[in-house]
């Protein structure tokens, strides 16, 4: 029996997920790209997108992905943290910082614990409010205000 490296039994399961394909391969033509961009093999985005039959705006997001932290490219490229990632997920653009980009791009919490969170801050922001109210009307009783 071959086993997966790290794993010393065919019944526990790796820590890899499975592998976001069209994600690696978006990745992998970001960087092509990027390195025929550089050498001056293609002059600009046209001729890159005129010699693979694909549209300029389309190059000009591909490359958008080489400004990604090198620990997000990992982790897609070993199937781990970020593999769940799209490339929809890119479509708005990709934040400069890379902890940034940890921020936007990270793994997503389930639904049930975003709500929990939002409903703990508006708790929070309901007690902030009331103790505004208690200290304005305590300050108006007193005849400051």
């Amino acid at each position: 029996m071959i086993l997966a490296e790290g794993n010393e039994s065919g019944d526990k399961q790796t820590k890899h997920k499975s592998l976001n394909v069209s994600l690696i391969t978006a990745l992998a033509k970001a960087y092509r790209w990027q390195d025929q961009l550089e050498s001056g093999q293609y002059r600009d985005l046209e001729d890159i997108a005129r010699a693979n039959k694909v549209d300029r705006s389309y190059v000009g997001r591909i490359l958008q992905l080489t400004s990604l932290a090198p620990d997000i490219v990992e982790s897609i490229l070993d199937g781990t943290e970020y593999s769940e990632l799209s490339l929809r997920d890119f479509r708005k653009g990709i934040p400069f910082l890379w902890e940034e980009q940890r921020r936007m791009f990270g793994p997503k919490r389930p639904r049930k614990t975003q709500r929990l969170l939002a409903t703990m801050r508006l708790k929070s922001d309901y007690v902030r409010a009331c103790s505004h109210i208690r200290l304005r009307c305590s300050l108006l009783h007193l005849g400051v205000i």
